[in-house]
């Protein structure tokens, strides 16, 4: 009996024991499932794509809010690995649209469906548009001003890819070359044509590079007379504003490939001073007397060229609407 006692009792452990392995096993089973799940949102995080922008909403709750107390637009979603930003210009976005620059420098973004542009800035200021794509492009986030953020926004519903990679080099496939001096830092020249702007038969244009401003903040046209008459335009025909203001003073320049020419002079005449750097030099614009404005260009010559700014802050100017 006592024999039996026992086997009735350790059958009866087996039976737990089973039962207790088998509940086990299944909140293993289930526990895996569920950290598997969760190990692939871990990974979707490290690499967006293809994914599909989503209708965000800014809702003012700062100030200044110059687009009203609300307004909407299709956005790309940056990865939670970047750790995304939610405020800007007053506003609390409703998902992670804006990326700090530093975080995703190298990123290449590609659109695989719609059209969407990417934008940059700092936090309380206008944002510039670095690029805009079409369903089959892409473009790597170059480095940009120190606090910039970078966003990804379309007219309507647009499908991307948001892809981790090391600091561009530049020359590889999709990657653009980071034009405005506002955000970029590098900021690269702009292939240029002076055209012709006077009565009498085209004497032909002028080639060169330039950086190229916002429009608000700098002229198109040299303002000087008979065939030196001139406006700039970009190779691919749009009108681009070199000629900088007052402002220029001060501006700090570092040249980081190639070689520049800055001119510093009075606007409309036929005679300026002329700085040449190379790659390495440093130079602070310095107006004096009547000089007004001041260019940053090639020196005679078609060779690209990158530069740092500091200290370069353009601003609004009154010009005609020929400038």
């Amino acid at each position: 009996m006592p024999w039996a006692s026992a086997e009735r009792k350790s059958s009866l452990t087996l039976v737990k024991t089973t039962i207790l392995v088998t509940l086990l096993g299944a909140m293993l089973f289930a526990t895996h499932a569920m950290f598997g799940i969760h190990a692939a949102c871990s990974d979707a995080d490290e690499t967006s794509g293809p994914s599909s922008s989503v209708l965000a909403t800014w809702k003012c709750t700062g100030a200044p809010c110059p687009w009203g107390e609300q307004t909407a637009a299709q956005a790309a979603v940056w990865p939670v690995t970047v750790e995304p930003i939610r405020v800007r210009y007053g506003y609390t976005v409703s998902d992670g649209v804006y990326a700090a620059a530093a975080r995703v420098v190298g990123w290449e973004v590609a659109v695989t469906a719609g059209s969407a542009s990417v934008y940059a800035g700092a936090p309380n200021e206008s944002h510039a548009t670095l690029a805009s794509l079409e369903a089959g492009q892409s473009f790597t986030v170059p480095a940009l001003r120190a606090g910039a953020l970078v966003s990804v926004q379309g007219g309507s519903e647009f499908r991307f890819t948001l892809t981790p990679g090391p600091q561009p080099t530049g020359g590889r496939a999709g990657t653009l070359a980071c034009t405005n001096p506002t955000v970029c830092d590098p900021v690269s020249s702009v292939a240029s044509v002076w055209r012709y702007t006077g009565p009498d038969s085209n004497p032909g244009d002028w080639a060169g590079g330039v950086i190229a401003w916002p429009s608000w903040s700098a002229y198109s046209t040299n303002s000087r007379h008979g065939l030196d008459a001139r406006a700039v335009y970009s190779t691919s025909g749009g009108r681009l504003y070199p000629y900088m203001g007052e402002w220029a003073d001060g501006c700090k320049i570092k040249v980081v490939s190639g070689g520049v020419l800055v001119i510093e002079w009075q606007r409309g005449k036929d005679e300026w001073r002329e700085t040449l750097l190379s790659a390495g030099d440093a130079y602070t614009i310095n107006l004096s007397g009547s000089e007004n404005s001041a260019m940053i260009e090639t020196p005679n010559n078609l060779e690209p060229f990158k530069i740092t700014l500091s200290s370069c802050a353009p601003r609004q100017i009154d010009k005609t609407s020929a400038d």
